[in-house]
């Protein structure tokens, strides 16, 4: 797709050619298209003077592609934006793309970006949304009190929660619904597999992301020399930490490998087994990761500003970043950072921005020796540079102590980890018996 901003026409030949774009990036997740397609193709689209007196079969064609792109995009989408995809447009997931992705990744990938201090918020928003959705996404129709409803989002969910209630449903209940009921298991397979992912999302959705079992993200942390990763509640061990890194922090030994640490081009291997650490350590984490809640909602309240007004326009944020650093502006930093990361643009900005690649060159060279520098030339977008420009900005620029900004880090590492990026599980870590983060070396 064009980047620049000449007319486009709005024409058979041009939908075709968008339709084929789109059937990639779906097909490839590309997010980078579906980015520009909504943010620049989408916007001339709708802003053209002929838009509205286009022909109808192709105005809804333009609209499918917006949707398709809006939901493969879902992770940097703003708050706004995810609403109203979900109260209109979120169907055409279960019609064309459910081969391809997984919607409550994606959500889960877009809630990672909110601060929990928020987020709770953010998902009752999301339910309530998909309870107005009256889009079909099964054949037939919904039988309930010797009416006939349409097969739609707003009607599965209705019919669901008429079952097991309104509150979190306890697992036998959840699996009586797909057993027993009778709207449920008329249903052809494909059908099913569209209503129970409909129905695991919204169940998802009800989870407090202030409790452990609910939280998004996973934590590393250290207990008496071993490694062990905090997911939905559950501590699940690694392996051993060995020796001291520079007298700072530990280093990782070879480990069984599990699917906390895939190496990716590896299969996928089973669990290790679930080993119990000390009662009462759960909320110890939870509280320790989520930090200061009145300065996430700063930040949380910043990132909806910088969305409206910049538009995930990366060259922008870029300027906005160095402008809020010079300033030792931390919820502002702090606050780019993070939307960075969602764009998928923080490697990008190590790797491309002459200016800030120069600088870390230089700065790297003097701290670290000329080794590391070269090999940042060669190979700026790892995870391990990433680190080192974080611990630079939040340490050295922001005055930040090397605890508060391990937090920092392991939480746009998560942001990370949310779109695909395992490797960056390795960032920071909690030592249990420090009560404070520390950086992975």
């Amino acid at each position: 797709m064009a980047e620049n901003q000449t007319k486009i026409n709005i024409s058979e030949e041009t939908v075709q050619r968008l339709e084929a774009e789109t059937t990639e990036a779906v097909k490839f997740n590309e997010v980078e298209y579906a980015r520009n397609f909504i943010r620049r193709t989408w916007k001339q689209l709708r802003e053209d003077k002929d838009w509205q007196r286009a022909d109808l079969n192709l105005r809804q064609r333009f609209e499918r592609l917006y949707y398709l792109n809006s939901i493969l995009f879902i992770p940097a989408l703003g708050e706004q934006e995810l609403l109203a995809l979900c109260q209109n447009g979120i169907g055409w997931y279960f019609k064309e793309m459910m081969d391809n992705h997984d919607l409550a990744e994606k959500i889960k990938a877009h809630l990672v970006a909110v601060y929990q201090a928020d987020r709770d918020s953010v998902k009752e928003k999301i339910r309530k949304a998909l309870l107005e959705n009256d889009e079909i996404i099964t054949a037939g129709r919904i039988e309930r009190n010797d009416k006939r409803h349409r097969a739609s989002i707003k009607e599965w969910l209705i019919d669901y929660t008429s079952v097991v209630g309104t509150g979190k449903a306890d697992s036998l209940r959840f699996n009586e619904y797909f057993t027993s009921n009778k709207n449920f298991v008329k249903l052809a397979v494909g059908d099913k597999q569209k209503v129970r992912s409909l129905i695991e999302l919204y169940e998802k959705l009800k989870l407090s992301s202030m409790e452990p079992e609910g939280m998004e993200e996973t934590i590393d942390l250290v207990v008496d020399g071993k490694w062990f990763v905090f997911d939905h509640g559950r501590f699940e061990e690694i392996g051993l930490v060995g020796s001291p890194y520079q007298g700072q922090t530990p280093s990782i030994l070879p480990v069984e490998p599990s699917k906390f640490l895939p190496d990716e081009s590896e299969p996928s291997v089973a669990l290790p087994k679930t080993t119990p650490v000390a009662s009462g350590v759960e909320q110890e984490v939870l509280l320790a990761y989520q930090g200061d809640l009145d300065q996430q909602r700063l930040i949380n309240k910043e990132i909806e500003k910088l969305n409206k007004k910049f538009g995930n326009n990366p060259a922008v944020l870029r300027s906005e970043f160095f402008k809020a650093v010079q300033k030792k502006d931390v919820v502002k930093t702090i606050s780019l950072l993070r939307v960075l990361a969602q764009l998928g643009d923080l490697e990008n900005f190590l790797a491309m921005d002459e200016k800030l690649n120069k600088f870390l060159k230089v700065v790297w060279a003097k701290q670290f020796g000329p080794e590391l520098a070269a090999k940042f030339e060669n190979h700026p977008a790892q995870v391990e540079f990433v680190r080192l420009f974080l611990r630079y900005v939040l340490e050295q620029r922001l005055n930040m102590s090397e605890a508060q900004a391990a937090r920092i880090g392991q939480q746009i590492g998560n942001i990370f980890v949310s779109l695909g990026k395992k490797s960056y599980n390795k960032m920071a870590y909690f030592d249990v018996k420090a009560k404070e983060f520390k950086w992975f070396e």
